[in-house]
């Protein structure tokens, strides 16, 4: 990938959360060298990139260049081909909802939204084996494998009006470090609640801005996380969506640095508290940390011997 990127291919934005143009410039350089020009909103305390790349730029970029930094597996020797998908040995989803009273006992309808190769729907067939099984995921690659596994797909991209389509038609929808990476994810959320059935649930997990576990061995701040979400901020968007808190966690023994919202349809609150004192203190670190110049070598030492940590979802 041309990490020179013109000026046409990055837009300008406000905060989505509190609409506030008040913010307070971290980085411009994340992970793997492409430009990540993150800002902390100083009204609300949410972390999010501006400018960032157009709606078209990332489109490209998830659809043909996304695998081969974050799904190495998926690319094979000959011609980038899918070579199947790649299921995790547990279900965190399932296991924090049965610690909390929560899980349902019948599902007849899944959508995971960003479901990669389908790791998590091919599991959740064992568990639910008479439910349908939706899909919106923009990987080609991927999508080769999901058709493969049987499962629907309902769109490339939350950008389109696939929920007119399936107006409340899921009992669960999976979103775990998805939202993060969207470049509207309050209307993505609104999408989310007016899918869901009157007793529907939807698990959202994101990586935790308020406890990112230093010091970091890969990059916090990324091209691909247009928003950086704490316990405050998240909990605040989801509300505004109209939907409910009925669990969160903050880590836990699947991942320490893990911040789960399980939520279900409520009325829209447009209450938002501010955060940014709190997260200003939590980015001051990682800032000095990742513009160190000890840093910046391991990272290029690293690169040079292709030992960067390359297969994550996020």
């Amino acid at each position: 990938m041309n990490t020179a990127d013109s000026v046409t291919e990055f837009e300008k934005v406000g905060c989505v959360l509190c609409g506030s143009s008040e913010h307070e410039l971290q980085c411009t350089i994340g992970q793997h060298g492409l430009p990540a020009h993150v800002v902390l909103c100083k009204r609300c305390g949410l972390g999010f990139l501006n400018p960032r790349w157009t709606e078209e730029r990332y489109s490209r970029f998830y659809a043909m260049e996304y695998d081969k930094y974050y799904r190495t597996y998926l690319i094979g020797e000959k011609g980038g081909k899918a070579s199947g998908a790649q299921v995790q040995p547990t279900i965190p989803a399932l296991v924090r909802m049965k610690q909390a009273g929560i899980l349902p006992v019948k599902i007849d309808s899944v959508l995971d939204i960003g479901s990669g190769s389908g790791g998590f729907l091919l599991q959740m067939k064992g568990v639910y084996p008479s439910a349908e099984f939706y899909a919106i995921e923009p990987s080609r690659n991927c999508q080769e494998v999901l058709r493969k596994s049987g499962i629907t797909l309902v769109s490339d991209t939350v950008n389109s009006d696939w929920d007119k389509s399936f107006h409340e038609k899921f009992d669960f929808i999976n979103m775990r470090h998805v939202l993060e990476h969207f470049l509207n994810p309050l209307e993505v959320l609104t999408k989310v609640r007016g899918s869901l059935k009157e007793n529907g649930l939807v698990y959202i997990a994101v990586p935790n801005s308020a406890k990112p576990g230093l010091p970091l061995l890969r990059y916090f701040f990324r091209a691909v996380h247009t928003y950086y979400f704490n316990r405050p901020t998240l909990l605040a968007l989801a509300q505004r969506a109209g939907l409910h808190a009925e669990f969160i966690l903050e880590g836990d023994a699947f991942n320490r640095h893990e911040l789960v919202l399980v939520c279900s349809k409520g009325e829209i609150i447009n209450e938002i508290p501010s955060a940014y004192a709190a997260q200003h203190d939590v980015f001051a670190p990682i800032i000095k940390h990742e513009s160190s110049f000890l840093y910046k070598l391991k990272q290029v030492v690293k690169k040079a011997l292709g030992r960067e940590s390359n297969n994550t979802a996020d």
